[in-house]
């Protein structure tokens, strides 16, 4: 059946824009004879894709370009909620090829994240095995995130952790601010973060969620 005029099929993704090749700029530097750092742009072909698809916790939004995944969105009652969230966020960094031949390789990690994502929600995965983009963040965020990949399933710990694991001792409120622009949630596990008292701090997804997420940890971790 039906629910806000979506696909029925579970493995139908909605396209968040057009499906379209991207080609994506990136920037080099190295030192030439006269020992000046010189800039390079190279372009690196991709392709775009994003999609909402239902679990039992609402819809779940995943978008990913040819080196990986770059966006996953929390569950929501209504998939255009997923779709608003990931266009606002992503369309516009692209630019549009003519490529079609790169659509494939991104529509198999599109599927993979689903089937993971959907084994996690269901209490019957622990940890995800998905190539991720580089993030387009500082080192900071990026510094924040990895350390925050590490917390073990079914544990939390605290902001202040973070900050002293990555060599920040007193950037625990600048942590929350990283964790806050996490574009990966669930694949980054941000909601295993909490306050150094044990209270569950913030969440993007509110703390229901944050707390709902936790609790099918705990329970499943044998």
């Amino acid at each position: 059946m039906k629910q806000d005029g979506a696909p029925a099929a579970r493995r139908c993704f909605l396209p968040v824009s057009p499906v379209f090749p991207v080609v994506q700029k990136s920037t080099t530097g190295d030192t030439g004879s006269t020992g000046k750092r010189k800039n390079e742009t190279t372009m690196q072909k991709s392709c775009f894709l994003a999609g909402a698809f239902p679990t039992p916790w609402g819809y779940v939004g995943i978008a990913a370009i040819g080196q990986g995944l770059v966006r996953v969105v929390l569950p929501h009652k209504r998939w255009q909620e997923v779709r608003r969230q990931i266009g606002d966020a992503f369309c516009y960094r692209y630019v549009i090829s003519q490529s079609k031949t790169l659509v494939a390789p991104v529509q198999r990690i599109l599927k993979t994240a689903e089937c993971q994502i959907l084994e996690y929600l269901a209490g019957k995965r622990r940890s995800f095995d998905l190539p991720l983009a580089p993030p387009q963040a500082t080192a900071f965020y990026r510094a924040v995130w990895r350390a925050c990949g590490e917390i073990p399933y079914g544990e939390t710990r605290s902001y202040q952790w973070i900050a002293q694991r990555i060599g920040r001792p007193k950037a625990s409120r600048a942590v929350g601010t990283a964790l806050a622009a996490n574009p990966l949630p669930l694949i980054v596990p941000c909601h295993r973060v909490v306050r150094g008292d044990g209270s569950l701090g913030g969440f993007g997804g509110g703390l229901a969620l944050k707390k709902r997420l936790l609790a099918l940890e705990f329970d499943n971790r044998a």
